[in-house]
């Protein structure tokens, strides 16, 4: 298509291949997808957002391990990082190592305060880990972004009934 001739006569467009990457990917051709961004970047070409493309498409297809090291260079680059230590957060959950997910979503709030869900998701493992003070305030930090935010409302209310602390 129009992208590849562009490619074709000037093969530093970043916004071809990323035009490219994008259309495969929202057709469903993942794995060509995957393909053409990492042999533009093999190429010498820098594209950071394909770094970010290529670790989502993993992340979406559960390759964890494929994309940890694209959400890991998106970080130490700038590009797109509260997103990406958010995505890291949550491949790290998935592969049961809270401690990690946990250091990445305080890496997200740095990154980005007012960012919905993560307090609710650090209490969610401080919840996990038996650290019922700590839950707490991180589920009323999620209230104050999110005042409707069912479940932190619910174990937010658990965690009162669970200490005794009904008064709150």
């Amino acid at each position: 298509g129009y992208f590849m001739q562009v490619l074709e006569r000037k093969p530093d467009d970043t916004f071809a291949a990323l035009s490219i990457t994008r259309a495969y990917e929202k057709t469903g051709h993942l794995d060509e997808a995957e393909r053409f961004a990492r042999e533009y970047l093999q190429k010498g070409f820098e594209e950071p957002l394909l770094d970010y493309m290529l670790g989502n498409m993993n992340f979406l297809q559960q390759k964890y391990d494929k994309a940890i090291p694209y959400f890991e260079k998106c970080v130490s680059l700038n590009t797109e990082p509260a997103s990406s230590c958010d995505t890291l957060a949550a491949i790290y959950v998935a592969t049961g190592d809270l401690a990690r997910a946990e250091e990445y979503l305080r890496k997200t709030l740095d990154l980005d305060p007012r960012r919905s869900n993560i307090h609710y998701r650090i209490a969610w493992i401080a919840d996990k880990q038996g650290r019922l003070q700590e839950a707490e305030t991180e589920y009323r930090n999620e209230l104050q972004i999110s005042p409707q935010h069912f479940k932190a409302l619910y174990n937010l209310a658990r965690i009162y009934q669970t200490t005794g602390n009904l008064e709150k």
